[in-house]
């Protein structure tokens, strides 16, 4: 005589309560949502320009450099003089040929400094130069 067999054959199968599980990850959901900090991109505040043609440039490699209302040049968010950013965009030309140089400059900035740090920028032997701006929206 084997009892076992008949007393596990009567058992019912085992059932797995839902609702602590789901309440476990409810309360993890709110947890990480009132504790996440969302940080805005950092940057330099720099009003561009709209302009109608405007368009989307996307390159392997891209550098931005850009002038504030005050006329200093930032190289990807660091701010150097004039002469080392350009050095620095030099290296990069001799290295990388289809560089993309993006040139932010605010709207407040004299026309003569772009013009300056353009021909600084074609001097050191730089072939793609793209001048930053919005675009202008649509009525």
């Amino acid at each position: 005589m084997n009892f076992r067999q008949a007393a596990t054959s009567r058992r019912s199968p085992p059932v797995i309560n839902m609702t602590p599980l789901i309440d476990v990850v409810f309360i993890l959901l709110i947890f990480f949502l009132l504790t996440t900090t969302f940080r805005n991109a950092a940057g330099l505040n720099v009003n561009l320009p709209t302009a109608t043609t405007s368009e989307s440039q996307s390159t392997k490699t891209q550098m931005m450099l850009t002038i504030n209302r005050e006329g200093d040049l930032f190289l990807q968010d660091q701010k150097l003089s004039q002469q080392q950013a350009i050095a620095q965009l030099k290296k990069l030309s001799e290295t990388q040929r289809d560089a993309l140089v993006i040139l932010q400059a605010d709207e407040e900035v004299p026309h003569g400094k772009v013009v300056e740090v353009l021909d600084e920028l074609r001097a050191s032997g730089l072939q793609k130069i793209a001048i930053g701006a919005h675009p202008q929206p649509q009525q």
